[in-house]
């Protein structure tokens, strides 16, 4: 089982509605909300949203309220995070997420994600719980392994045999965490188990990276969870797990395509040093877009044909084009290799 990570942010949502084909029942996406732009003549943005992802994913997918945090998210730009914020600055009253999840009620196939984070835990997590499990019959608990406390393990309790539990090892190895991971006694539950991770780290730049094959960014965990005991993977596709920042999370980096090759189980970069801006990326598509090259992978991949068409019409020097790609090549490359596995 896979489980696509996707923020709710422009091009997260373009790859719902125009990849939609590579979401199966292996592969389910959970949207991780974290700003709903009012739309005039709508008078329920949260819902109308929401009911629109539905129709184009057309199946059950899992919703979670993406947590903002004043020292993690310090950069983050407010005015485009107002769902996350407006948690946080409501974070005292115990009724405001409650109602986030009363309000998710109307959305036939949504299975809600209750994240317990070691920044709330004044919040009755028990309670919140004990909410969704009565108005939803698949509840989702995540959690970050690294704050593992009774907490937790009172709420990992409470679930259900249909149920799911994310364990988040977030930016660390597989190797770093097995310890803790058995010390959960994983075995000892019949819910499903998500091992889930952040391949790419927050703090790593464009600069950091270079062209050839990388394993800078770790996706050891693909290898290993079964082992681990897990049912299945959650990850961001490639990209950073962050927040849209304020001016803007690339100024000044050096044009650079990040896309993934699962066979080798590594991404592969192709980078610009020498010509910054449209340029460079004009640069960096004439190599991808060799005939001979790895990008086309058997002439059956989603992302090279995209990559043509953006070429063709020249709509693709930018680096939101090419995160674009990279959350492409991933899902794509997810769907013919992982789920046949």
């Amino acid at each position: 089982m896979y489980i696509p990570i996707l923020k709710n942010r422009m091009y997260e949502v373009k790859l719902l509605k125009e990849f939609s084909h590579l979401f199966n029942d292996a592969t389910t996406p959970l949207l991780e909300l974290i700003h709903l732009k009012p739309k005039k003549g709508v008078e329920d943005p949260f819902k109308h949203r929401l009911l629109e992802y539905q129709s184009i994913i057309e199946k059950e997918f899992f919703v979670e309220f993406y947590q903002y945090n004043d020292k993690k998210h310090k950069n983050a730009d407010h005015s485009k995070i107002n769902i996350s914020y407006d948690i946080y600055q409501n974070d005292n009253e115990e009724n405001y997420i409650i109602n986030l999840y009363r309000k998710l009620k109307e959305i036939n196939l949504a299975i809600p994600v209750v994240t317990v984070s070691n920044i709330n835990l004044h919040r009755d997590y028990a309670r919140i719980i004990k909410f969704v499990k009565k108005h939803f019959k698949t509840v989702v608990l995540r959690f970050k392994l690294n704050a593992l406390n009774d907490t937790i393990k009172e709420c990992l309790n409470m679930l259900r045999e249909n149920d799911t539990v994310f364990v988040d090892i977030d930016e660390e190895s597989v190797l770093s965490t097995k310890r803790k991971i058995k010390k959960i006694n994983l075995s000892d539950y019949k819910f499903k188990k998500i091992l889930t991770y952040s391949a790419r780290k927050k703090s790593q730049t464009y600069s950091e990276l270079s062209t050839g094959q990388t394993k800078i960014i770790d996706e050891e965990p693909i290898l290993c969870y079964k082992k681990l005991g897990f049912d299945g993977i959650a990850n961001y596709l490639g990209i950073k797990d962050d927040l849209p920042a304020k001016g803007g999370n690339t100024s000044g980096e050096n044009p650079t395509a990040i896309l993934f090759d699962y066979k080798a189980n590594a991404y592969k970069i192709e980078q610009s040093e020498d010509l910054k801006g449209a340029e460079g990326f004009k640069s960096i598509m004439k190599t991808l877009m060799k005939k001979d090259g790895w990008t086309n992978d058997n002439n059956d991949c989603d992302c090279y044909k995209e990559m043509l068409i953006r070429e063709k019409n020249d709509k693709y020097k930018t680096f939101g084009t090419f995160k674009f790609f990279t959350i492409i090549r991933y899902l794509s490359q997810m769907k013919r290799y992982h789920n046949t596995n």
